[in-house]
């Protein structure tokens, strides 16, 4: 089944949640005004040597790992420019760590800066105040583990927030994208390592494969970043990616900026493996609200894929697709009858018959739904009993939640705690929540806290997964993200 039309400067010092307004606080102002399994080695090391990470999804090295390293690969770095780039790290651990921040600019000479995240701490920097770029991309060394990272950019479409990488890939997939008439989308291929790498970049497009004779054999040098603008060489409305390495390996990310009727923004780490199943907590079809799922089949084997609900009061038979080799297609959830409107639910993407896939899930919102913007996720690859939140916050102009879906097959009891003050702060209200097998549960974080800017660990009894929703309560801004597993993940 082919896709359908889709939805046409001083350098930074320590921050803690004491001395500055957060990212996500600076980020509400300044809107309001104005296939195979790929497993590489993990980029962490421990006492007994190199630790390789589960496959698909950035994970935390482990509290005891000896160093960690993470990589962003999008965003802008000028003033005003169409996704102002900040990188937010969240320490849970009970250990101060100490490090780089090494920002590289598309025009340009890298530059790096000393960075420092106090224990229960997070710390926050834009990288326009380190560099001047049209765009850049960040690495960020530490020397200790149990750290995660992500990166929040902003502009005058919305904002988004994302997962940086916690390892390299030789292979990067994206299930969707759009080249539509007011879309723009940009595909960002950083390479931090010493030696260059050789790229191609190939389509899945709703008329078929497309291999720009360009983007075959690209030279991407050591420690730089190139942009990749899809719409250059073609115009569709539905795009999947295949970003491939003949030699080196990659950070890959995508930014999607939306305009028309549904304006949106958009910034998303690329899945570096496909895989047989893909979980995403949120979902929603109430009024105003358009959601799809999106499965791009990399391999050379049809896949025959269900997709799942799970609704808080009702039931639903699963959507049975066959995905060709080397396609991709979309389901419209809220096209489908079998789907109430209104009711929240979570999806799970099962291929049936053992050939990997990649999923992506578009949520689209416009009055008179609560939220205003367009998000793209990907689901996640795996279950874990701890999860980080590095960006996040609630306040009057901003709206958070944490969403839990337990597709495991025993009850889960989860707590959610804050970092503020370099110390773990337990909320009344959000701690002991029953969720059980099978199920979700939705957590609104401004009926518990109000906090401009707040870093979440989500703890449950058994494996779990966590994505956290933030949305601009007026205005045009919406996010959604899962969360980044601590180690071990299982």
């Amino acid at each position: 089944m082919r896709s359908g039309p889709g939805v046409g400067s001083s350098p930074p010092t320590e921050v803690s949640f004491a001395r500055r307004v957060t990212v996500v606080a600076g980020l509400v102002g300044a809107l309001l005004t104005g296939a195979a399994v790929d497993r590489l080695p993990g980029p962490f090391e421990a006492d007994g040597g190199a630790v390789r990470l589960p496959p698909g999804m950035p994970v935390a090295a482990p509290p005891a790992a000896l160093s960690s390293t993470w990589y962003c690969a999008g965003g802008t770095a000028t003033v005003g420019g169409m996704a102002d780039a900040h990188v937010t790290i969240a320490n849970p651990s009970s250990r101060p760590v100490q490090g780089t921040l090494r920002v590289h600019p598309s025009d340009g000479e890298a530059r790096t800066v000393p960075i420092a995240v106090g224990a229960h701490d997070r710390a926050n920097f834009r990288i326009g105040d380190v560099v001047a770029a049209p765009y850049a991309a960040a690495t960020v060394e530490l020397d200790g583990g149990g750290v995660v990272v992500e990166h929040i950019v902003h502009g005058p479409n919305g904002f988004s927030a994302s997962p940086c990488a916690s390892t390299p890939s030789e292979k990067w997939y994206l299930a969707n994208g759009s080249t539509g008439r007011d879309d723009e989308l940009l595909i960002f291929l950083f390479n931090p390592f010493p030696e260059d790498a050789i790229v191609s970049v190939a389509f899945d497009t709703e008329e078929g494969r497309r291999v720009p004779q360009d983007l075959q054999g690209v030279i991407v040098r050591s420690g730089r970043l190139l942009v990749v603008k899809p719409a250059d060489h073609f115009r569709y409305a539905s795009v999947a990616t295949a970003v491939t390495t003949r030699r080196g390996r990659l950070v890959v990310d995508r930014l999607q900026r939306r305009g028309g009727t549904r304006p949106g923004l958009s910034l998303a780490l690329a899945a570096p493996s496909a895989g047989p199943v893909w979980y995403f907590p949120e979902g929603s079809t109430a009024p105003g609200t358009d959601q799809s799922i999106h499965i791009y089949n990399p391999g050379e084997r049809e896949a025959d894929v269900d997709v799942e609900l799970t609704l808080e009061a009702d039931s639903a038979e699963p959507f049975t697709l066959k995905v060709p080799a080397g396609q991709h297609t979309t389901l419209a959830l809220g096209a489908e009858d079998r789907v109430p409107k209104g009711p929240g639910f979570s999806v799970t993407v099962r291929s049936m018959n053992d050939v990997p896939v990649v999923a992506e899930r578009t949520i689209a919102a416009a009055t008179p739904a609560a939220r205003n913007g367009v998000t793209h996720t990907f689901g996640s690859r795996v279950l874990a009993r701890e999860w980080v939140l590095a960006v996040g916050g609630a306040t009057a102009a901003l709206a958070e939640s944490v969403v839990v879906q337990n597709a495991g097959d025993a009850d889960a009891t989860v707590d959610v705690v804050g970092l503020q003050d370099g110390r773990e702060v337990a909320f009344p209200g959000l701690q002991g929540q029953h969720v059980p097998a099978g199920g979700r549960a939705v957590l609104p974080l401004a009926d518990h806290v109000l906090a401009p800017g707040l870093s979440l660990v989500v703890r449950a009894s058994a494996p779990i997964v966590v994505e956290r929703t933030l949305h601009l309560v007026t205005g045009v801004g919406l996010s959604a993200t899962v969360g980044i597993p601590l180690w071990p993940a299982g």
